[in-house]
């Protein structure tokens, strides 16, 4: 038991080894590498026009979706916007961000005024033109399907639509670096005003977190007591952050018999539970202080169990089910 819980530490608070950033940039070796929600930019500055009374900042999550067994390791994949933004360069690289746990990620933008461009370096794929973001993406720790992978911000006219988004995914692998046969889809997880963005390139807008709410967790699915449990929690959209940083973020079990850690790494909660006699299901698990706009939803939240075990150590089938089962506003 004790080694048990010294390994849920280590994975709730561990940074991925130097060691395997090489791994990481042997995926993304045709555009470089970068650590975080770092990115490489070739786009022109000065994409927004602020001054535009008629136009608005929306962010726009995407993330992979479909069939697919265990956890993801890397991903490449194109957005095309064809939508009406305020300005030419309206959606571009230096306006996206990683939203994954300690991700390598890679963002570009190749913009011409012209397909016909004869200044475009040999190898040019029409693909990539005006309103294109590429992406590469690896995880260390592997990641599921659903959860947001990359936010753009964009400057429109109108609320951008699902079907103004052309989705293309070129490879993915899995969380041991064996390429997928059958790829999985990209999609459209969500699109939300951001009326707080910062008119300079580069900058990651801010969302206005106006309104203060506790997030009750719950485990369901299952049928047997268990032992051990560990699962992380993504919020789907911008909509807001877990209050405090590390292991200070705003938590606290409502099990009263078992040990619980949690962990905040750049707006992911992970959260660990050791019961040496077990957790009976369904229970609450914890309650966590989140921060955020107004009006989020259970929808704005996805959990997904990493491990779990039987008070033998076995494992447990079905496995059991996490999430968000109630969002409380804080007055």
């Amino acid at each position: 038991m004790e080694r048990r819980v010294i390994d849920i530490l280590l994975k709730l608070g561990s940074r991925p080894a130097s060691a395997l950033l090489v791994v990481g940039c042997a995926f993304l070796v045709a555009t470089g590498c970068s650590s975080g929600d770092g990115r490489r930019d070739e786009s022109p500055a000065g994409l927004f026009n602020p001054g535009d009374r008629n136009s608005a900042f929306y962010e726009i999550d995407f993330g992979l979706t479909g069939q697919v067994a265990g956890r993801l390791g890397a991903a490449h994949f194109t957005v095309i916007w064809s939508g009406q933004g305020s300005d030419e360069y309206s959606f571009s690289s230096s306006n996206c961000r990683a939203r994954i746990v300690d991700s390598l990620s890679v963002f570009d933008t190749v913009q011409t005024d012209n397909d016909d461009n004869d200044d475009l370096e040999d190898g040019y794929d029409p693909l990539f033109r005006q309103g294109t973001v590429n992406v590469n993406l690896s995880v260390t720790d592997g990641f599921p399907v659903g959860v947001p992978l990359a936010s753009c911000v964009v400057l429109a006219s109108a609320r951008p639509e699902t079907g103004e988004f052309s989705l293309v995914v070129h490879d993915a692998s899995d969380a041991q670096g064996i390429r997928l046969a059958a790829l999985p889809q990209l999609a459209v997880l969500g699109i939300v005003p951001n009326d707080e963005a910062d008119s300079e390139a580069g900058d990651s807008p801010p969302v206005p977190y106006t309104e203060t709410y506790d997030l009750v967790l719950r485990v369901e699915g299952s049928h047997q007591d268990l032992g051990a449990l560990q699962f992380e929690v993504y919020a789907r959209h911008l909509a807001g952050g877990f209050v405090g940083l590390g292991d200070s973020v705003g938590c606290r079990s409502a099990l009263k018999n078992a040990l619980a850690a949690f962990n905040n790494r750049n707006g992911t909660l992970r959260a660990g539970f050791i019961a040496v006699d077990g957790v009976a299901v369904p229970s609450d698990l914890a309650v966590c202080r989140y921060r955020g706009r107004p009006g989020i939803s259970l929808d704005d939240f996805l959990a997904v169990v990493s491990d779990s075990s039987d008070t033998d150590s076995g494992p447990v089938r079905p496995p059991p089910i996490v999430r968000v089962s109630d969002v409380r506003t804080v007055e």
